[in-house]
C-alpha cells in the first residue's frame, strides 16, 4: 500500500470516550492496580482480559474505529489524535505538534491525516485563575456545557462571543489548516457524522444566525475604515466548503452504528464497542475508495 501512516483526530466519538470512567483518578494512584469502573457490568464481555483502568485504556484504544480501520487496512502506524470535548482549535495544536514532532522520522508524503470534525461553537478560553501557576488551564465551553455559575465563561459568552463569527472563522481556520498538512505531503479528509454530501447540508451544519452578508458585507469580518486601498471582503460559507473539499461519507450504511444508551449500556451518546466495530466496517471501503487502494 502507497501509504503508511495514518492519523486521526477528531472529538470524543473518535476518542472511544463514554464505556469507563477515564478521568475520576488522583494523580498519585496507580492506575495499574486501580480497577477499572465500567459503565455496564456487559463490557465484562466486550473486554475481557480488562482488569485496571490501565488495561482498560489499551483496550478501548483498540477498540475505538480509528485503530480498527488502521489495523485491518494495513497502515504500518496508526495515531488516534483524538481529544474528548475539545474544538478545532485544541486538536490542530495536537495534530501540528504531532507533526513538527516526528517530521524527521516520519515520512508524511505516505500518510494520511482523517479529520472528523467538532461542533464549532466549542472555543478556548484561557483560565489563568488556577493556584498551580506551572500548568495550562482552558474553560472549554459550548452552549452544551456553559456553566452558570463560572464567571470567567459566563462573562465571555455574554460579553465577547458571536455564534456567526466562531462559524466564519473555524471554516477559513480549517481552509487554512488543509493548507498546511498537504504542504507536508499529507493527504487531507475532513468529514462530518452526515449520510451524504456536505454542499447539500452546509447550512443546517454551519448556520448563520444572521445574513451571510452580516460575515461578508462592508462591515463584516474583515476591519474597514472609512476608505480601503483594496476592499477584500470575507468569503461566503459555500466558496470556503467547496475549497476546503470535505470527504462526503455515509458513516451509518450499510451496518446501523448504534451507541451505548441505544445497546443499553448506560445514558450515554457515545458509540459502544459494537458501534466502532460496525462503523469500522462502514468506513473501510469509502476509505479504500477515496485512497484508490
Amino acid at each position: 500500500m502507497k501509504y503508511k501512516t495514518l492519523i486521526w483526530s477528531g472529538c470524543s466519538h473518535s476518542y472511544g470516550s463514554g464505556m469507563f470512567d477515564e478521568n475520576n483518578h488522583e494523580e498519585t494512584e496507580d492506575l495499574y492496580t486501580k480497577p477499572v469502573e465500567w459503565c455496564n457490568p456487559k463490557c465484562y464481555k466486550d473486554f475481557p482480559n480488562v482488569i485496571s483502568v490501565k488495561d482498560a485504556m489499551r483496550d478501548v484504544a483498540a477498540r475505538a474505529y480509528p485503530n480498527q480501520i488502521g489495523k485491518e487496512m494495513g497502515f504500518e502506524n496508526t495515531y488516534n489524535l483524538s481529544i474528548p470535548g475539545k474544538g478545532i482549535e485544541s486538536q490542530f495544536r495536537k495534530v501540528t505538534s504531532f507533526i513538527i514532532n516526528n517530521e524527521d522520522t516520519i515520512d508524511f508524503t505516505k500518510a494520511v491525516f482523517c479529520y472528523q470534525l467538532p461542533a464549532f461553537n466549542r472555543v478556548e478560553i484561557l483560565d489563568t485563575t488556577n493556584d498551580n501557576k506551572n500548568r495550562i488551564d482552558f474553560l472549554n465551553y459550548n452552549f452544551q456545557t456553559l456553566e452558570e455559575n463560572n464567571e470567567i465563561s459566563m462573562y465571555y459568552f455574554l460579553n465577547h462571543f458571536d455564534f456567526d463569527y466562531y462559524i466564519a472563522k473555524f471554516l477559513m481556520y480549517l481552509y487554512e489548516y488543509k493548507g498546511f498538512i498537504e504542504s507536508k505531503g499529507i493527504k487531507f479528509l475532513p468529514f462530518n457524522f452526515i449520510n451524504g454530501p456536505v454542499l447539500n447540508e452546509y447550512k443546517e451544519i454551519w448556520p448563520y444566525l444572521k445574513s451571510e452578508d452580516y460575515m461578508t458585507g462592508i462591515n463584516g469580518m474583515n476591519p474597514s475604515r472609512m476608505w480601503e486601498q483594496v476592499d477584500v471582503r470575507f468569503p461566503k460559507r459555500i466558496t470556503l466548503i467547496e475549497k476546503i473539499e470535505f470527504w462526503n461519507i455515509n458513516w451509518e450504511y450499510p451496518n446501523k452504528v448504534k451507541t451505548l444508551k441505544e445497546e443499553g449500556y448506560c445514558n450515554d451518546g457515545h458509540f459502544s464497542p459494537k458501534g466502532h466495530d460496525a462503523l469500522t466496517q462502514n468506513l473501510i471501503p469509502q476509505l479504500k475508495e477515496k485512497l484508490e487502494i
